[in-house]
C-alpha cells in the first residue's frame, strides 16, 4: 500500500513550492497576492489538523445560554475555557501573535 499525504500535508508541500519556487518569479505586482495565497493555505492546513480537537457545536450552543443566563458568573472553568478557546483561535489565524507572549 503507497503511503499517501493527507490534505494538511498537501496543503503545506504546495504553500513550500509557492513560497520557495513561484514567488521569486512573480512580478513585483503579483507578489502580495501570492503572500496571501500562502497565509490562507497556512491557515486552513491548522484548521484541518485542529479539525479533530474542536467541541461539538452543541456544546458550545449549551455555554452561550448559559452565560447569557448569567449562570456561568464567576467560574473559572469557564474563564480557562473561553482563555483557551481564544488561544486556539489565534492559533489558526496568526500563531506568530502568541510567540510574543
Amino acid at each position: 500500500m503507497i503511503d499517501q499525504p493527507d490534505g494538511a500535508q498537501l496543503l503545506a508541500e504546495a504553500r513550500r513550492v509557492l513560497l520557495e519556487t513561484l514567488l521569486p518569479e512573480l512580478p513585483e505586482k503579483q507578489r502580495f497576492n501570492a503572500l496571501m495565497v500562502a497565509n490562507a493555505m497556512a491557515i486552513a492546513r491548522r484548521e484541518l489538523e485542529a479539525s479533530g480537537a474542536q467541541a461539538p457545536e452543541s456544546d458550545s450552543r449549551g455555554m452561550v445560554a448559559e452565560i447569557r443566563e448569567r449562570r456561568r458568573d464567576g467560574d473559572p472553568g469557564l474563564h480557562q475555557s473561553l482563555l483557551k478557546e481564544v488561544e486556539n483561535r489565534v492559533l489558526l489565524s496568526n500563531p506568530s501573535r502568541l510567540d510574543d507572549n
